[in-house]
């Protein structure tokens, strides 16, 4: 199995065989309120947004296979549980690789503060085998008072 994209997208959607991507993105500004108190920014809910995952597979390596998504901050903390998804593939006539697009809907997705995070994208065989990362980056833009 190969990873070929990995992104996150305001938008995705697949629709009669085609895809469509929207606002991709790897870093998110944040920016505490006024008069907030100094841990506002503690925890961070990150608007809706699309995880889309494309890979592809030999016609020999099947039709079905599981992945794993695994989130860790900065210091390789995982700040979520891993969630394991499935991702199809449909044969092809010219017996070219199989290519799949697997789109994620992150709602709720939260986060402990401004880092960089880890999104990393395992296949799930006998033992998880790492296909790819990116990192998004989460930034306190927040002007600072001297004081």
């Amino acid at each position: 199995m190969e990873l070929k994209a990995l992104m996150l997208a305001d938008y995705a959607v697949t629709a009669n065989g085609r895809t469509t991507i929207a606002g991709t993105f790897d870093s998110y500004d944040v920016l505490a309120p006024k008069g907030a108190p100094d841990d506002a920014l503690k925890v961070i809910l990150l608007p809706r947004s699309y995880l889309v995952v494309i890979t592809e597979v030999g016609l020999f390596e099947g039709l079905q296979h599981e992945l794993l998504l695994r989130v860790t901050n900065g210091s390789g903390e995982r700040i979520h549980d891993d969630v394991r998804f499935q991702t199809p593939f449909i044969l092809n006539d010219m017996g070219r690789r199989m290519r799949s697009v697997t789109i994620l809907e992150l709602a709720n997705f939260v986060v402990p503060g401004p880092d960089d995070y880890l999104i990393e994208v395992y296949h799930v065989a006998e033992s998880p085998v790492r296909l790819g990362d990116f990192i998004l980056s989460v930034v306190d833009r927040t002007p600072k008072v001297d004081g």
